[in-house]
């Protein structure tokens, strides 16, 4: 009891809370379809079970009830969900529903969906609605229960849709729809129509509210629709109770009442146990006609061969039954096999419907054979078959399944193409090609591994650990690492590079790519990888490295020389004029020619030095190699121990654009090497030929289709180490005892070998001695011997010369030569002071010596400022870099060229040559 008032005065808080929110007047929907339960009587008065009962409690609650009458359905449910209304009745719950409204909790009725038919109508159950036309009510939920009931039992029928009941029951008496859908309670107002047997969907019936509406009249209702239904004598029972009984107006005897009663329920049980039964032999109907269409569609779609052959007494041996493919591939029609047994078709008395044959069967209950099929026109194909034996209804039955097998010598021999293309595509790569197992055992090695490294596949696939004998000792350590699964994981692609030894005992480079395999289901099937020769590569970089290196050493070369050369210019010029000055002094005399001496082997040194690195520009004459070669052995055969045996093949006399006395230095560097490698005799060979055109593509890295020969010298000495000869071409390296070597030979002849285009190669090993190869572009020559004469100069005196250096040592050495033979030297050390003092007076001046190299402006630039005042005037340029500028390279402006260090008598001869 205080549960019931507890709740009575939660719902007055929440009236008290909300009533500034919500108006005491309640709307509430009144639409047609749901008579007896709601709608507008004889009187236009509003009545049934939900306005009477919802009337009694809102009034009781203080609220005036409104009812919004003359509505179809769809009109009540578009107005209540925009607010129009506060309430919809009768209303079905649905989960689509329950998005837009709010429900009140206990249902008011329970209601079954019904078709209606007209009086005369043969209609009974569902299977007699095929494709007829039902109305159904614009947005009513039974009409959606009835559709997706049709799907259920597949019946195809023609919904047609109207707004009211009233419309509806028109359309159903004026013949325009076969039935109509709508409640049960229709009957209890309308005697015009019949009902059918057909109920469904039985719905709970409840009132709803829109989704933010005035949800705690819910509350209210709920409560007390709970207390009415407790009370026998409330408004929802009586409504509840006139809907269940009709009053008469003559008094029937109670017994037959009871009798009658008794009798409508009888007969409504054996209708509705007919309608099922109907029902249910429907839906069996149904399904074994569609299981036997999936049966003959299975059946006759398969590809293999199906047949069905009777093992009964009154069949034995019969076809039952075949399938399209079977009579497609055999010939027959399906009418012929029928009249056939399996003996006669296969006209074969090794069949497997013989007797044995059968208790095989009988006894494993399958069996899987070759044999062959006839064909009708003659001929026959090969199968596989399966056969098993089944029983139903005390028949046995034999089926057999049979796979054409004609196919199979097509897919084998597509298979053996297939096969072969990847064999050779394999066997022909280029690179060494490897598959390994997950145990390190190779399954496949192609034969180029033994271009590669010298052994052949055969010997790798019976010596999985061949592979890592010829790895390089110092390798092998990488290879572990990288062959490990840690680096290579699962399926990533790895690589490495590694050196091996040839089979003949040569170093070769790899570059090694390597991954996992895995099947399509995820299997392992080993490691697949391939090694590919990179030495020619690893060469190449090497000798571009060696060439980076002895640039950027040449540059800091060419550096040092110039300001080596303006020193070695003023030690040379003294020491000339030492000597003169004390030529009757044999002890002074000696001192200064000894200075002389020192001077020139410096300019000698750092000749060597600017020829390393190419920053001298030479006198590139053709010279005949063949010549050189003999010129040089006659002078060092002497110097050679009678150990060493010195062997020359000589079989080509042509000639290469190059500087003579360089070829002279690369000959002697060279044999010099090779004596000293030779400590305990041996044998120098150097041999001269040209290189057939197959040869200049395989040995020649860059070609631009000239003819090239090969200067090899071979020694058979003590050999070099790999670090040892990645090394020799760099400059002042050297594995001599400190005194013994400069560390220059093999790099200098690097340089001049670069600086002629031409190429060199070094093999050696160990105790095996050492190949130095030299690749020369030949030159097409014919021999001219006519030479230039000498012209004798005869020097003007008393000539005004302005001379302009950074290096004052060098004015004063120019002075004292040019002064002492009648010149007058006008001598500068900033450049811009001589351009200045040359524009003051430009016509006292009858030649001009500048340095090319100043700080404040570059000896060419202050030529051509000259020459703008006076294009008359001779000018001699100066250089420490040893450019050796011929008459053509001069920059313009420029008369004549000297390279720096000089000599008195050479700068006399080229001032007379202009003056």
């Amino acid at each position: 009891m205080w549960f019931r008032w507890r709740k009575v005065l939660l719902i007055s808080l929440l009236i008290v809370v909300n009533c500034t929110l919500y108006a005491e007047i309640v709307t509430v929907a009144v639409f047609d379809g749901v008579k007896p339960v709601c709608y507008v009587n004889d009187q236009g008065q509003v009545a049934g079970l939900f306005p009477e009962v919802l009337r009694s409690i809102l009034e009781e609650e203080g609220y005036t009830v409104q009812f919004v009458t003359g509505l179809t359905f769809q009109d009540a449910y578009e107005k209540v969900l925009s607010g129009e209304i506060d309430i919809l009745p009768a209303f079905l719950m649905t989960e689509e529903r329950k998005e837009l409204f709010t429900f009140n909790k206990e249902p008011f009725i329970v209601s079954w969906s019904q078709l209606f038919v007209p009086p005369d109508s043969p209609i009974e159950s569902v299977l007699d609605l095929h494709d007829k036309r039902i109305a159904l009510m614009e947005g009513g939920q039974n009409g959606k229960n009835f559709i997706q009931m049709m799907k259920d039992f597949n019946i195809p029928f023609v919904p047609v849709y109207y707004p009211d009941n009233q419309i509806m029951t028109q359309k159903l008496l004026g013949g325009d729809v076969d039935g109509l859908v709508s409640y049960n309670s229709l009957a209890w107002y309308e005697s015009r129509i019949k009902s059918s047997n057909i109920l469904f969907s039985p719905s709970k019936s409840y009132i709803a509210l829109r989704k933010g509406g005035p949800e705690f009249l819910l509350e209210i209702i709920d409560t007390a629709l709970v207390e009415m239904r407790n009370d026998e004598n409330s408004v929802y029972n009586r409504e509840l109770n006139s809907l269940r009984f009709v009053d008469t107006v003559e008094v029937i005897p109670q017994w037959i009442f009871y009798l009658t009663a008794a009798a409508v329920l009888v007969f409504i049980f054996v209708m509705l146990f007919v309608f099922l039964l109907r029902l249910k032999v429907a839906q069996v109907s149904v399904r074994l006609q569609d299981s036997e269409e999936n049966y003959k569609r299975l059946f006759n779609g398969a590809k293999d061969l199906i047949s069905v052959v009777g093992l009964t007494d009154d069949e034995n041996g019969l076809f039952l039954d075949v399938n399209e493919s079977f009579c497609e591939k055999t010939g027959y029609s399906q009418k012929e096999m029928y009249l056939m047994k399996a003996d006669e078709f296969l006209k074969n008395e090794t069949t497997p419907w013989r007797e044995e044959m059968t208790q095989e069967l009988r006894r494993k209950g399958f069996h899987i054979t070759e044999t062959t099929l006839p064909i009708k026109e003659g001929g026959s194909f090969p199968v596989e078959t399966s056969s098993q034996l089944f029983e139903s209804r005390g028949r046995q039955f034999l089926l057999s399944i049979s796979r054409d097998l004609s196919f199979r010598d097509e897919f084998d021999s597509a298979l053996s193409a297939i096969q072969q293309k990847y064999s050779t595509i394999a066997d022909y790569n280029y690179n060494w090609e490897f598959w390994m197992d997950d145990q390190g055992q190779f399954i496949y090695v192609s034969p180029s591994c033994e271009r590669i490294s010298g052994y052949a596949a055969s010997e790798f696939l019976e010596n999985s650990e061949l592979l890592l004998q010829i790895i390089y000792p110092e390798d092998r350590e990488l290879w572990d690492s990288h062959f490990s699964h840690q680096n290579i994981g699962d399926h990533k692609e790895s690589d490495t590079q590694i050196r091996i030894l040839h089979k003949d005992g040569s170093l070769r480079w790899l570059q090694h790519d390597c991954w996992h395999i895995r099947s399509k289901d995820g299997i392992d099937l080993g490691l697949r990888g391939n090694f590919r020769d990179i030495s020619e590569r690893k060469e190449m970089e090497e000798q571009l490295s060696r060439k980076q290196r002895l640039e950027s050493l040449g540059i800091l070369a060419g550096g040092i020389a110039h300001d080596f050369n303006n020193v070695l210019t003023v030690i040379k010029g003294y020491s000339d004029i030492g000597m003169t000055r004390f030529s009757e002094n044999q002890e002074i005399s000696s001192l200064f020619e000894t200075i002389h001496k020192a001077s020139n082997r410096g300019e000698a040194l750092i000749g060597k030095i600017l020829d390393f690195s190419s920053n001298k520009k030479t006198k590139m004459i053709p010279v005949q190699i063949s010549s050189m070669v003999k010129e040089v052995f006659t002078l060092v055969t002497p110097s050679f121990p009678s150990s060493i045996k010195i062997k020359q093949i000589i079989d080509n006399h042509s000639y290469i654009m190059a500087d003579e006395g360089q070829v002279h230095r690369v000959i002697m560097n060279i044999c010099t090497n090779a004596r000293l490698a030779m400590p305990d005799g041996g044998c120098l060979t150097v041999s001269l030929r040209e290189l057939e055109k197959e040869e200049i593509l395989r040995k020649i890295s860059s070609c631009d289709g000239t003819r090239w020969m090969e200067l090899s010298f071979h020694d058979t000495g003590v050999g070099m180490t790999e670090e040892v000869k990645s090394r020799i071409f760099d400059p002042f390296y050297t594995t001599r005892k400190s005194g013994e070597g400069t560390g220059m030979g093999l790099s200098v002849v690097h340089g001049l070998i670069s600086e002629w285009n031409g190429q060199i190669s070094v093999e050696s090993l160990p105790g095996k001695g050492t190949s130095i190869i030299l690749y020369l572009p030949i030159l097409d020559y014919n021999i001219d011997p006519s030479e230039e004469q000498k012209q004798i100069y005869k020097i003007p005196g008393k000539l005004h010369i302005i001379a302009i250096d950074d290096e004052s040592l060098i004015l004063d050495l120019l002075t004292l030569y040019l002064e002492k033979e009648g010149f007058v030297v006008h001598s500068f050390s900033s450049a811009l002071e001589g351009v200045k003092n040359f524009h003051e007076n430009p016509e006292a001046y009858g030649l001009a010596i500048l340095d090319m190299t100043m700080p404040e402006k570059r000896g060419d630039l202050v030529a051509r400022e000259l020459k703008e005042l006076r294009p008359d005037l001779p000018i001699i340029l100066f250089s420490g870099f040893n450019e050796n500028l011929n008459q053509n390279e001069l920059p313009p402006g420029i008369d004549a060229f000297m390279q720096k260090p000089f000599d008195r008598k050479t700068l006399l001869e080229v001032i007379a040559s202009l003056v």
